[in-house]
């Protein structure tokens, strides 16, 4: 395999404020220069909101100005992008989900399947109930979950079938952490 240069960008986001996170994001792929893959935090359009009323206002459809903005921004640099937005599904549901957009690639989603108890994520977003993809990208096999998804280890395995087999060579995580958890 050849190497893979992969990027996380901390973002300083905006509370609630979706097109000025997407402007941040420029910013930040601005300055990073040459990736194959940029790692956005969870929840990159608006911080870790759960109050049901910003959520509902911030939420956006899977092809909206959040994901087009993303498109683009993956098609120009000719990088990989992801992270995770709040998504309202035709269905009226609100999820937490994952997006890795590539180059000349429809976009793969992957919903939060283990929503933060603790916080009212719970109680505001409906949990996804796929499995993880596993996409393949410039060679490489990457599976996508999401920040809270990481404590349940079974979910996060990397075998597939009774031989162990490796299901994908990369997982990305992308999180929403307070300071109080950086050291972890």
């Amino acid at each position: 395999m050849n190497s893979l240069k992969v990027a996380a960008l901390p973002l300083d986001t905006v509370h609630a404020d979706p097109a000025a996170n997407i402007a941040l994001m420029r910013a930040a792929l601005d300055r990073l220069g040459p990736v194959d893959i940029a790692v956005l935090p969870e929840f990159f359009t608006t911080g870790f909101i759960t109050d049901p009323a910003l959520v509902n206002a911030c939420a956006q459809a899977p092809d909206g100005d959040a994901m087009q903005a993303v498109r683009r921004e993956a098609e120009a640099r000719s990088c990989a992008i992801c992270g995770t937005f709040i998504a309202r599904l035709p269905d009226g549901t609100l999820r937490n989900r994952a997006f890795f957009i590539a180059p000349g690639s429809d976009p793969v989603f992957y919903d939060k399947r283990h929503l933060f108890s603790i916080s009212d994520e719970a109680d505001v977003l409906t949990p996804g109930s796929q499995p993880r993809p596993v996409i393949t990208f410039r060679g490489w096999r990457i599976s996508i979950a999401v920040c809270y998804d990481l404590r349940f280890p079974v979910w996060c395995r990397n075998t597939a079938g009774p031989d162990g087999s490796l299901l994908y060579d990369i997982l990305i995580i992308p999180a929403s952490w307070p300071d109080a958890r950086a050291h972890a």
